[in-house]
């Protein structure tokens, strides 16, 4: 093979492994950004930056509202329409929130549904229950025994003080397996994971 040829196949495949090359950055950052658009703000922070952002204060529905911002475009969600104001003479309808959305609850049950975070298998839709005996909050590795004789323990990091007889707990399953456990008067979550 001439030296003329020989360089320019030598060229020729330089310029296809460098496309492969920008191909395969292209096709790595694509996936990496839509897993992160499918991640919770919970997956996205690590337990401390979730309390110092004030996160951990969120109801559960306030935590959904913003997970559900997050993934539609940041922010492209837009609320609820007001009702439009009576013609001249009509008869007045109610014009409240719920008269035009569908309440907070089935909201919150739609999107759940569309995302996939409760599957419709029995293993995976929220627990509600009663501590066993007296709660005093968590710390580190903090094991939860409930009246129905499950037994869960806190993951992660993450510090609350309190001090109540038997608080009932709800456990509702999140994305990729996760679960997070409330209690009834305390402002926060814990993540958790069954253990009985």
């Amino acid at each position: 093979m001439p030296p003329a040829v020989a360089e320019t196949e030598l060229e020729n495949r330089m310029h296809r492994f460098a496309r492969f090359l920008i191909l395969a950055a292209g096709a790595h950052l694509f996936v990496a950004s839509a897993a992160l658009a499918q991640s919770t703000v919970e997956e996205r922070m690590t337990g401390q930056e979730f309390e110092q952002a004030g996160l951990d204060k969120l109801s559960p529905a306030e935590l959904e509202f913003l997970n559900q911002w997050l993934k539609d475009d940041r922010g492209a969600v837009s609320p609820p329409k007001a009702a439009a104001a009576p013609a001249a003479g009509a008869p007045a309808q109610a014009s409240s929130a719920t008269a035009t959305a569908p309440t907070v609850a089935a909201r919150e049950s739609a999107t759940i549904d569309q995302r996939g975070l409760r599957p419709k298998d029995s293993s995976r839709t929220p627990i509600e229950a009663r501590i066993d005996g007296k709660f005093t909050g968590w710390s580190g590795r903090t094991r939860f025994k409930l009246d129905n004789g499950m037994v869960w323990q806190q993951v992660g990091s993450g510090e609350v003080r309190a001090n109540s007889d038997s608080p009932k707990v709800t456990i509702e399953p999140k994305s990729l397996g996760s679960w997070k456990l409330y209690v009834e008067g305390v402002g926060r979550s814990v993540k958790v994971k069954r253990v009985k």
